[in-house]
C-alpha cells in the first residue's frame, strides 16, 4: 500500500510540473504592453513615455505571437511560438523566437523568454531574475494598439 501511495505522489507531482494549460481568459487575440520598467541595478520604476522603449506582444489563439518594439523611433518585429507551463503550482509562458533578435530579453542566451502570468490581464518578464530590468506588461484591447 504504501508503495502505491509513493508512486501516485510522484506521478502526480510529474504531472503537475510539465501540464501545459492555457490560463489566460478571454476571446484572442491576447495582447500585453509593457506598462513599467524597473532598473536592475537600483530598483528605479519607469512607466509611460519615460521608458527606454515601448513594447506589445500580441497572442494568437493559434500558439503564434508578435512582439514588436518602439526604440528610438525604430520599430522591431519578432515572431515566434508561445506554450503555457505551470511549475510549482505557478503558470507561466514560454515564448520561443523563430529567429535570433536583439528584442529578445532573456537569461538564457537563447531564442526563449518566460513570462510569469500573474492574473489574466497581466505578465511579468523573468528576464530579472538575471540582472536585466523588470518588465511588467498589461493587456489592451486589441493587438497594435499603444
Amino acid at each position: 500500500m504504501k508503495i502505491f501511495l509513493i508512486v501516485i505522489l510522484i506521478v502526480g507531482s510529474l504531472l503537475s510540473c510539465s501540464k501545459n494549460e492555457n490560463r489566460l481568459n478571454g476571446d484572442f487575440p491576447h495582447t500585453y504592453k509593457l506598462t513599467k520598467m524597473t532598473a536592475s541595478f537600483n530598483g528605479q520604476e519607469i512607466t509611460g513615455t519615460d521608458m527606454e522603449w515601448q513594447e506589445t506582444y500580441c497572442l494568437f489563439e493559434n500558439n503564434t505571437f508578435i512582439k514588436t518594439r518602439i526604440w528610438n523611433g525604430n520599430n522591431t518585429e519578432a515572431t515566434g511560438m508561445y506554450s503555457f507551463t505551470i511549475i510549482d503550482n505557478k503558470s507561466f509562458i514560454e515564448f520561443t523566437y523563430n529567429v535570433e533578435s536583439t528584442i529578445i530579453g532573456s537569461c538564457y542566451g537563447n531564442l526563449k523568454e518566460i513570462m510569469d502570468v500573474i492574473s489574466d490581464t497581466k505578465i511579468i518578464s523573468t528576464w530579472s531574475y538575471c540582472d536585466g530590468p523588470g518588465l511588467e506588461y498589461e493587456r489592451i484591447a486589441v493587438c497594435g494598439t499603444n
